[in-house]
């Protein structure tokens, strides 16, 4: 199953800190592409700023630990429902909710 932006975003980002990866991210995906024999890493091929401040902003929530306190919160009330584990989903997509 493909990987999604965020998790093709954060492999690359620790390969290019560390000085691994130098190309760009398109570059990297479509190399990974080739090596796997697979499309994990399809979503890389179109990267641009939209995608990249999207995961900027997941980044910052993350340091503020809000996805953790809304997905216990989540927790709480989806037990209520009888579903706990969809609770914690919902209420840990902070910017689904700090959007709305």
């Amino acid at each position: 199953m493909p990987y999604d932006y965020r998790h093709v975003r954060d492999a690359y980002d620790t390969l290019k800190d560390a000085g691994i990866v130098s190309e760009s991210l398109p570059d990297w995906s479509a190399k990974m592409n080739a090596q796997t024999g697979s499309d994990d890493y399809a979503a890389g091929l179109h990267d641009d700023w939209i995608k990249q401040a999207s995961v900027g902003v997941d980044r910052l929530l993350e340091m503020t630990g809000l996805p953790q306190l809304g997905g216990a919160i989540g927790s709480g009330v989806g037990e209520l429902v009888g579903n706990a584990e969809a609770g914690e989903r919902i209420g840990a997509d902070c910017r689904g909710w700090l959007l709305a």
